[in-house]
């Protein structure tokens, strides 16, 4: 998980690509994973998902996450679920886009695969997060499952009358 691209490279306003990143070199190992995944997840991610794809000790994703709550750059969200989500989308953008494409492919694989860990009892509720997931994650051989949920979600749309998002599941 070092490959990374240049901080410069990347698409925010140099102020906000210089804060995010001298924040970044601040911040532990432990909570530089979770940030990782929490970036490539989305907007939101629940705690049970980062705490299954960062393949560390619960202690220690708590311990990151804590870290990131405290520097910023996320914030819990209330509800029955533990769930973070980034202080701003700037600040997501902003780490996504540092990281290389062959770490986003790995990390979106690993995500996915917490997905349908987290919801093997009803992947009903995250078709959409699955086929987006597991689609990003082509390049490193999630073709199969990709096409799979892309179809069950676009089924799902079409079913509850989203049809231009079915149109999208599809394609």
């Amino acid at each position: 998980w070092v490959v990374r691209r240049d901080i410069a490279s990347v698409g925010a306003p140099d102020t906000v690509k210089d804060v995010v990143a001298g924040r970044m070199t601040r911040l532990s190992r432990r909570a530089r994973r979770p940030l990782e995944l929490a970036a490539v997840a989305g907007q939101r991610v629940e705690s049970r998902v980062l705490s299954l794809a960062a393949e560390m000790t619960p202690d220690d994703v708590a311990a990151g996450l804590d870290e990131l709550v405290d520097t910023g750059f996320l914030v819990s969200v209330g509800g029955h679920l533990l769930t973070y989500q980034f202080s701003h989308a700037l600040v997501r953008d902003t780490v996504e886009e540092v990281l290389s494409p062959s770490l986003q492919a790995a990390l979106h694989l690993r995500i996915a695969e917490a997905l349908e860990q987290v919801y093997d009892g009803d992947e009903r509720l995250v078709y959409a997060e699955l086929a987006r997931h597991f689609g990003a994650a082509a390049a490193v051989g999630a073709v199969d499952r990709g096409v799979r949920y892309g179809r069950l979600a676009a089924e799902q749309a079409t079913s509850s009358g989203a049809y231009d998002e079915a149109i999208s599941k599809y394609g």
